[in-house]
């Protein structure tokens, strides 16, 4: 509802195109896999145990997306595995800070997994015309 009201206040015309960017692949790496596959029905939660934060029941796939929102970069996922596992998440939130926690790269290769940098291609939107002042109804 929000994109459309935008596009109708400010006569937006844009389409969507695939575009190389930067991005981070999460692979596995190649010693063994650290995560306790989880059958539970509560999907995708980090919790915090005696004080330590620890995934739950989670997907790669929403691993991939904890990674991209603390490295501000996409991430795709790309270890094949289609299970939800729990595993310990101490991570820094952020990857230049000098906090307490390890950063996602450290974490994640603590688990048998990897981040590799590529170009992947991914949607991005392209506006091609558009008013500066919104038009009122």
């Amino acid at each position: 509802m929000l994109q459309t009201l935008i596009i109708d206040r400010f006569h937006l015309v844009l389409h969507h195109e695939s575009k190389e960017l930067p991005a981070y692949a999460l692979v596995t790496g190649k010693g063994p896999i650290k995560l306790v596959e989880d059958a539970s029905n509560q999907k995708d939660s980090v919790v915090v145990n005696n004080g330590r934060r620890e995934a739950r029941s989670m997907s790669m796939a929403s691993l991939a997306q904890l990674a991209s929102s603390t490295l501000r970069v996409p991430v795709l996922d790309n270890t094949g595995l289609r299970g939800y596992y729990d595993f310990p998440y101490e991570v820094s939130q952020e990857e230049t800070s000098q906090d307490s926690g390890p950063s996602i790269i450290t974490v994640v290769a603590g688990l048998g997994l990897k981040l590799e940098p590529r170009k992947a291609p991914l949607d991005v939107i392209v506006v091609d015309s558009g008013n500066k002042v919104p038009v009122e109804n």
